[in-house]
């Protein structure tokens, strides 16, 4: 079976391009998972125009079935739900 995981990335990027907090990462992920999707993917930056840190942070806190799947070289503390079925993959790429 196929499993949809949902990037939020672009969603991060129209919230930090118009400042303030709209639209909410964290409702779009509530979205995803609402609908469906198996997890959520997000892949922070060093110079942060995507995700934050605080992001990673609250999507991992919401997310209790989600995957959050990070990759960057600056993503080590990034947990994983205590429910998820898969571990987070961390990539240096």
């Amino acid at each position: 079976m196929i499993e949809l995981s949902v990037n939020l990335n672009k969603i991060a990027l129209l919230r930090n391009s118009r400042g303030g907090d709209q639209p909410s990462v964290l409702e779009a992920a509530d979205t995803a998972i609402g609908a469906g999707a198996y997890g959520i993917t997000v892949h922070p930056r060093p110079d942060q125009r995507h995700v934050r840190p605080h992001d990673v942070a609250d999507l991992g806190d919401r997310a209790a079935d989600a995957i959050i799947a990070a990759s960057s070289s600056t993503s080590k503390a990034i947990r994983s739900p205590a429910r998820a079925t898969t571990a987070i993959r961390v990539s240096t790429r």
